[in-house]
């Protein structure tokens, strides 16, 4: 190649012959390999784009400064059906959509779904809107490539790329947390944008994002479509989602926890029980291990959260492990009950809302008021009553702290003061069992009664 000539023996010629070839062979398989990276990606953001919109959203503020936000969205139905996260639009005053083109559209929330941070919003367009489609999610593999469109800190439709760098993130946002992780750029401002794949069709929700700046660490999340596009079918259909219900508090077992054959670390273990519900009813037990849900593996509590939700009224087959030898199985009538938060008619806070703070037990309890969820960080996909003090002389001292938000008390739902103060104090021989929400994640403390 540098101009340079030399002779060389038939034989020496046959020597480096094979090596020539297999090195050429190798060559073309990287070339080929190559050829399959996107190295242009103009064509896919021409058309998905314009299925990505801005949403500028009022919020009440300070007499004479209403609070605003800004977020993204994407339309999935052309009559005017925008998908977005809940957290985008949630206690609006008013709602714009802003399309590509640049046209305004006042918008209405009409459903939301608190549990996985969906919101639909409808528009009335002067004509069809450019509409995403739904891709598969679930043949998404690490690795894959994928581009992200919304709308980053107010500046309008951008685009950034990467690739999918993980699957099944637990974020401890809620039960049904199943994120894919991307480093394509998630900022401030995108969370309700769409995460495309490279067929251009929407495989995720672009909602959170991890950064100690708080801009974009190449560690974005995205919830999956195999999960949302049911919830947003749901919410267009009746504004609220009916999930599966067995009446059951589950947790990982451990390997402290598991019974002695049963793997560490997989599997449900049942921690508390509804006894009206069609686990209780099915001869499910406290201390259980269901180690799988109608043929299912059950790997951890949040696939078997996934698995009853998306059950609600078929009868299933649950195999558990009671003791270290025995391994059974029951048939089970999977409930339904409507998603907590899931109705566009909670999108105003209840009355209760501004009910006074009541104390029992030790415990001062609050409503769950915005102004509250704000201060302590409480999702809006969390319910039930906050300890706002705890006296330290009473037995609730190391066991309950201030902005811990109590969701059941001895396997009872709260959701005010008032039930939670009727909880606390109702007669009984053993302590209470409190389900506590704490820092994103369900811890129980076990609490002594007034009477004792």
């Amino acid at each position: 190649m540098l101009g340079l000539s030399f002779r060389m023996s038939r034989s020496r010629r046959r020597r480096i012959a094979t090596p020539l070839v297999a090195l050429a062979f190798a060559a073309c398989g990287f070339a080929s390999a190559w050829a399959r990276t996107p190295d242009d990606f103009a064509d896919l953001v021409d058309r998905v784009s314009p299925s990505v919109v801005n949403i500028s959203v009022a919020r009440p503020g300070k007499i004479g400064d209403p609070g605003n936000s800004l977020g993204s969205g994407f339309i999935i139905d052309a009559k005017g059906v925008i998908v977005t996260n809940n957290h985008v639009v949630a206690n609006s005053d008013e709602i714009t959509v802003v399309l590509a083109t640049g046209e305004e559209l006042k918008a209405k929330v009409a459903g939301r779904d608190p549990a996985t941070d969906i919101a639909i919003l409808r528009v009335t367009p002067k004509a069809p809107l450019p509409a995403a489609h739904w891709g598969d999610s679930k043949a998404a593999r690490v690795g894959n490539w994928v581009l992200a469109v919304g709308n980053p800190y107010g500046l309008g439709s951008s685009v950034s790329v990467g690739i999918i760098s993980a699957r099944n993130r637990d974020l401890r946002l809620g039960r049904y947390d199943d994120f894919i992780q991307t480093d394509a750029a998630i900022n401030l401002g995108s969370s309700g944008g769409a995460l495309f794949d490279m067929d251009g069709a929407v495989i995720g929700v672009t909602s959170a994002l991890v950064s100690p700046s708080g801009n974009s660490a190449g560690i974005g999340f995205a919830a999956p479509s195999e999960s949302i596009r049911r919830v947003v079918a749901d919410l267009m259909d009746d504004g609220a989602v009916l999930r599966g219900w067995l009446g059951v508090t589950v947790q990982d077992p451990g390997a402290e926890l598991a019974s002695p054959s049963a793997a560490p670390g997989r599997g449900a273990l049942v921690t508390a029980i509804d006894g009206a519900g069609p686990a209780s009813k099915a001869g499910l037990r406290i201390g259980d291990v269901i180690y799988s849900f109608n043929g299912v593996v059950v790997t951890d509590t949040r696939a078997l959260n996934r698995m009853v939700a998306d059950s609600a009224g078929k009868r299933v087959r649950i195999d558990f492990q009671r003791s270290p030898t025995k391994r059974h199985y029951i048939s089970v009538d999977v409930s339904t009950r409507t998603g907590a938060g899931a109705s566009i008619k909670q999108a105003t806070p209840p009355a209760t809302a501004q009910l006074p703070a009541l104390q029992s037990n030790g415990l001062t309890l609050a409503s769950l008021t915005p102004a509250l969820r704000k201060r302590f960080g409480v999702k809006d996909a969390v319910d039930g009553v906050l300890v706002s003090s705890v006296d330290a002389k009473t037995d609730a001292a190391g066991k309950v702290q201030v902005g811990d938000v109590l969701m059941e008390i001895d396997f009872n739902d709260v959701r005010t003061p008032g039930e939670a103060k009727q909880r606390l104090e109702a007669s009984g021989a053993k302590p209470l069992l409190l389900a506590i929400h704490r820092d994103g994640a369900t811890t129980y403390r076990s609490l002594k009664r007034a009477s004792q």
